[in-house]
This record gives C-alpha cells, structure tokens and sequence, in this order.
C-alpha cells in the first residue's frame, strides 16, 4: 500500500464520524505514527501542537481526486471521505491504530493538542533527556496559559499509561 492510500485509510477510520477535523485528525495521525505505523509524515511545533504539512498536503491532494470532502461551513473544517479504502493495514500496524483508536480518537482537540505538544516537547524538543517538570515547564512556555500545570500534569500520565513517556 502507497502511504497515500494508507493515509485515505487512515483518515477515513479517524474522520467516521463525519464531525472530526483537520486539528483532531493531525493528532491523532501523529500519535498512529509515534505509536510506531510508518507514515513518513515529519511533525514540526505548530501554534496547536505537532503539525505535519505532508498530511495537510496530503488532505488536499485526496480532496481534489475527490477521495475526501472539506467542509469548511463550521469552525471546525470537517473531514469527510467520500470513497473508504478496502485494501486493510497489515496486521501489526492495525492493532497498533486500534490501540491509538481505543485511547485517544474519543478525546477533544484541546485535549488532543496538550498530549502531542507533551509527547513532542519530550521525544523531539528535549531528546527523551528531560525531567517530566522540564517538559511541562517547556510546554507552558511554548502554550502560554492555555493548558493548567494541573491539566498538562493528567495528559502526561495519560501517555504514561498508553506507553509513549516513560515515568
């Protein structure tokens, strides 16, 4: 499978519910990848967390072969796949997205954002070598007020508990 066709498939598992958008969709696509699915995408910080532009290049590409639709009728530009993939992950990388699947695709944006952000200021910003205080403390610089210590405090357990940081 060409990672096109895996990211058609993808996005059309994350995006089902025909109400998720283009932040919701980055995230998760980030953490299907740190869960060790290779996608190729190259994350960057971005003002809402870790950003790929290969995957926003990559949404507009199956758009204009009218594979997916964007609706940009609401805040949130909605991703809506007009043609499901058939062809399946192979069977190590599908029970890796089911695990992302069960653990993360009912959580918000908001949410969503402060855990990669975390994940990212951890693994890429600060090599894996930080203290859990440095990283919170590099995330609140990076995000201002806009996630509590309290907040960053419970999605860095979070990805404790799904195995992405260790304690």
């Amino acid at each position: 499978m060409n990672l096109l066709d895996k990211y058609a498939l993808l996005i059309g598992d994350i995006c089902a519910d025909k109400k998720t958008g283009k932040k919701k969709l980055q995230k998760i696509m980030y953490l299907i990848e740190r869960k060790g699915v290779q996608l190729d995408l190259r994350y960057s910080i971005h003002f809402f967390g870790p950003y790929s532009s290969r995957l926003d290049q990559a949404i507009h590409i199956l758009e204009n072969e009218g594979r997916l639709e964007i609706d940009t009728s609401r805040q949130t530009h909605r991703i809506i796949m007009e043609e499901p993939m058939s062809e399946p992950l192979e069977a190590g990388e599908a029970s890796l997205v089911d695990m992302v699947r069960k653990a993360f695709y009912d959580k918000s944006p908001m949410e969503l954002e402060a855990l990669t952000t975390i994940d990212y200021v951890a693994t890429t910003l600060l090599h894996g070598t930080a203290t859990r205080d440095d990283v919170i403390k590099q995330v609140k610089i990076i995000k201002g007020k806009k996630f509590s210590s309290q907040e960053l405090e419970k999605e860095y357990d979070v990805l404790i508990e799904q195995g992405y940081l260790s304690a």
